[in-house]
């Protein structure tokens, strides 16, 4: 498959078979003869990623992924974004903080390798191609690599993509309240805005027990109150 340069069992570059397509006819099968190959001047693999990415190709080949649509799979890859902060309040990505982030991680001259290079500055990179409409038509090695930054494997987004839906909950964090830090407050009862200052997401909390209001960093502690907006009744009556 176009992308795949080694073995991953033996962990050897993969060679050229040396019969030339004018030696054949264009409408037969190529007889491997193994007379022909040279078995001791075996190339070892210089890139360990190149390893990676044979072994991503197998495990799509034999179907990990089958179950899954296009679209299931993109939303992972924005669950990952948003979860490492490349995503904003609006949920738009974060490509100038994300791409270096994933330049760095391969480097320069593998990414040349693999003719996966990334230009930030075109509206055309391959990466906002990949995050667009399913319209879009990305090359399948790029998806993996997309896989691997963030998932390390197949298995790994295969894990991503059957584990149930954690409902993450918030204390209240009132401390006349029989709930005090007690995780009460589930994502139904919270608003996500920008704060006005540095546009970092703050995630504003009720307590469906006391009316308790508050605010704090969505990535910071959640034990952490950044501004009380409302005391709630529990509060008044005591």
């Amino acid at each position: 498959m176009q992308g795949v340069e080694v073995c991953y069992e033996h962990e050897v570059m993969l060679e050229t078979y040396p019969v030339k397509p004018h030696d054949v006819s264009r409408i037969e099968f190529i007889r491997l003869d193994t007379e022909l190959i040279n078995h001791h001047e075996c190339r070892p693999v210089k890139h360990k990623k190149l390893i990676d990415i044979a072994k991503a190709f197998t495990d799509i080949y034999h179907g990990k992924l089958n179950k899954f649509s296009v679209e299931q799979i993109k939303q992972a890859y924005l669950d990952k974004l948003s979860s490492k902060e490349f995503m904003s309040v609006n949920s738009s990505v974060k490509y100038k903080k994300f791409v270096p982030n994933m330049i760095t991680f391969y480097g320069h001259t593998f990414l040349e390798l693999v003719e996966s290079e990334i230009e930030l500055q075109t509206e055309f990179n391959w990466i906002k191609i990949l995050l667009r409409g399913k319209e879009r038509m990305v090359h399948p090695l790029r998806h993996i690599l997309f896989i691997l930054y963030f998932f390390e494997s197949i298995d790994g987004l295969y894990k991503h993509l059957t584990s149930p839906t954690q409902v993450k909950n918030y204390p209240c964090m009132n401390p006349v309240c029989t709930h005090f830090k007690e995780l009460v407050i589930s994502e139904g009862d919270t608003i996500i805005t920008a704060d006005y200052k540095t546009r970092e997401p703050v995630i504003t909390l009720t307590c469906p027990v006391c009316s308790f209001k508050y605010s704090c960093k969505e990535a910071g502690d959640i034990f952490t109150v950044g501004r009380v907006k409302a005391f709630g009744e529990v509060w008044s009556r005591s």
